[in-house]
């Protein structure tokens, strides 16, 4: 009987013991709350302003990158009627596309200016400037990335580069995808760096591929004739 008696006394103290602790718990949860106030009001206010500055970030880059668009369309004009000079700082009424990169930062609008400066600066011999800003232009998987590459793979071929104008060739011939009418011909731009920069193993796998993957196109009709030129 004792020892039952001393069993319940022994179950009602833990059972105590258990419930002082629960409420140990939300004591301190409360003080917690309460000693640290003012610390979640400004962590809470920090998250709003954070989510609140992100929203207001890309709504004002989506107009900043409408007004670039508008502002580049004389530059675009320039471009083709090949009047660089205009096109790369302006007309004194319209933006140039140095000036459209450089105070649209960001926008997709100043991306595409980078990658007409690059072709400007290219054309206008001065190589170096123009390889920097094609290399600034963020590429994707699209027409205009393939052409950047391939501007970037000439260019390099004129700095006497082989080697690397290959490699620019290869990303061409790449994107957006390999298909039967850039592929082949990029392909072939880069065989032929790849052997002047003395690696015809590189040259004649790619010259096989245009071969057994592209033998209808133009540089496929007339492809054993290279094969021939580095053959082992």
């Amino acid at each position: 009987m004792r020892t039952h008696m001393a069993k319940k006394v022994k179950e009602r103290e833990l059972e105590a013991d258990i419930l002082d602790q629960e409420e140990g718990k939300e004591v301190s949860v409360e003080s917690f709350i309460t000693d640290n106030r003012n610390l979640i009001l400004v962590v809470a206010g920090i998250i709003v302003l954070v989510l609140g500055g992100y929203s207001f970030y890309r709504y004002n880059q989506r107009a900043k990158n409408t007004e670039a668009q508008e502002e580049m369309f004389q530059a675009v004009y320039y471009f083709e009627q090949d009047s660089l000079e205009k096109a790369l700082r302006g007309d004194g009424q319209y933006l140039g596309f140095e000036d459209i990169a450089d105070e649209y930062s960001g926008t997709d609008a100043a991306n595409l200016a980078t990658y007409y400066l690059g072709l400007i600066y290219l054309k206008q011999g001065d190589l170096d400037t123009g390889v920097d800003y094609l290399k600034q232009f963020k590429t994707g998987e699209n027409m205009l990335s393939m052409a950047a590459y391939m501007a970037l793979g000439f260019a390099y071929e004129d700095l006497g580069d082989p080697s690397e104008a290959a490699s620019y060739f290869e990303r061409a011939a790449r994107t957006p995808g390999e298909n039967s009418q850039t592929t082949p011909m990029m392909l072939m731009n880069a065989a032929r760096n790849y052997e002047a920069a003395g690696e015809p193993g590189k040259a004649r796998d790619i010259y096989q591929k245009i071969k057994s993957e592209y033998p209808t196109s133009s540089e496929g009709i007339a492809i054993d004739k290279y094969l021939g030129r580095v053959a082992e």
